[in-house]
């Protein structure tokens, strides 16, 4: 008796785990599509509204479906279910890519994704709750304990989503790791049930699990050099550059003939070398030139060094506080030939100051307001007004 108790105990302790896992599984690949949506549709906020909204119905219509499910298939559903969103989950960026590439229907494609991992969440939960009814002795307890651990894996999983994948890996990897978290629940529930005599034996279930396992590795392990012949047919011109920082993907182009260098973030063009004065000229010298005191200047962005490349012309400048987010842009645009090309090696001048990161807001700002009130000594309303003709 003793043992058996231990044992539906413990059949509900590793359910319950698997809930949490798979609570904060399902809010990344949300996630993920989400992103993916925004980087290739455009308009982030249409597109997050549509894909967790779409997700919603469709975890509904999951929902609704397991009602067909006999008691005794209900851990091969669960198992099925951690697989097909390993497989689906890991290879969605990866295919939708290819479908934006080379297709006029990528919308298509990027939407059965986000539908077919929707219905899989939708099943999720009702097949934990409905396996975890026979090893907890309340339905109201089981409810509980399988709800509260969806939860809190889906606060869990935006954290990490935010604060980790989101910022330090592409999003083809990230989608990938998250995939093999899903095919790890569905081992580990296999393995256990299987031990435990609790399901019958199949050798369906071992073949395809060996199948997804191949698959998802081999995809974890490609999806880095996958990424650059993925992404070259979203430009015109041949990829010379490509790299996801913290906060933004950078990718440069060239077309050779012309000496045309282009330089995007998120996929969204910032200048054209054959035409970029245009832009950062009108920008820099006008106010330069009705500021009457500009020997210290404050640069709000311009990584790439263009407008600073213009205000250092100004031989009265004596000091420039160049503010960026990105502390990758600033370096590579300091280090890469054909930037530095452009940029006339304009973060090599001895009178420049960079900051970025998080020093942005608290010491840049404070850094300007000091600098000025020690040149000028000037009323606050002054320093303000200076301030802002400076911020190029």
């Amino acid at each position: 008796m003793t043992q058996t108790k231990k044992r539906l105990n413990f059949a509900s302790i590793l359910l319950v785990l698997c809930m949490f896992a798979s609570g904060a599984c399902g809010i990344i690949l949300e996630y993920i599509q989400a992103s993916l949506a925004s980087m290739i549709l455009g308009n982030s906020f249409e597109q997050w509204a549509m894909v967790i909204g779409l997700m919603l119905f469709w975890m509904g219509f999951g929902s609704l479906i397991q009602a067909q499910i006999p008691k005794r298939g209900l851990v091969y559903a669960f198992i099925l279910v951690e697989t097909g969103l390993a497989l689906a989950g890991g290879f969605s960026p990866t295919l939708t890519y290819i479908a934006y590439g080379y297709t006029a229907h990528y919308s298509l494609v990027l939407y059965f994704f986000v539908s077919f991992i929707g219905i899989m969440i939708g099943l999720e939960i009702p097949v934990i709750i409905r396996i975890n009814n026979d090893f907890s002795k309340e339905l109201s307890t089981n409810l509980g304990n399988i709800l509260s651990a969806d939860y809190i894996g889906s606060l869990i999983g935006s954290l990490i989503y935010v604060f980790v994948l989101l910022r330090y890996l592409p999003i083809t990897e990230a989608a990938f790791l998250t995939a093999g978290a899903n095919f790890f629940l569905a081992l580990v529930t296999f393995l256990y049930f299987s031990k435990k005599k609790l399901i019958p034996k199949t050798i369906f279930i071992p073949v395809m699990m060996i199948s997804v396992f191949c698959a998802v590795s081999y995809g974890y392990l490609n999806n880095r050099e996958w990424n650059i012949k993925l992404e070259q047919p979203l430009y015109d011109d041949p990829i010379i550059f490509s790299k996801t920082t913290q906060y933004q993907h950078i990718a440069i182009t060239q077309y050779k003939p012309l000496d045309d260098v282009r330089l995007f973030l998120n996929g969204n063009l910032q200048f054209s070398s054959t035409d970029e004065q245009r832009y950062h000229e009108p920008m820099v010298h006008p106010i330069m030139n009705i500021v009457p005191i500009k020997n210290r200047v404050l640069i709000l962005g311009g990584g790439d060094g263009c407008a600073l490349r213009e205000v250092l012309k100004y031989e009265d400048v004596k000091e420039v506080l160049l503010v960026d987010l990105d502390p990758a842009m600033t370096q590579l645009a300091k280090t890469n030939s054909i930037l530095t090309r452009i940029n006339d090696d304009a973060f090599k001048d001895a009178r420049l100051t960079t900051l970025a990161g998080k020093g942005i807001y608290l010491v840049s700002i404070k850094t300007c307001i000091w600098s000025l009130k020690k040149s000028h000594g000037t009323r606050p309303g002054t320093i303000q007004k200076r301030l802002l003709l400076s911020s190029i």
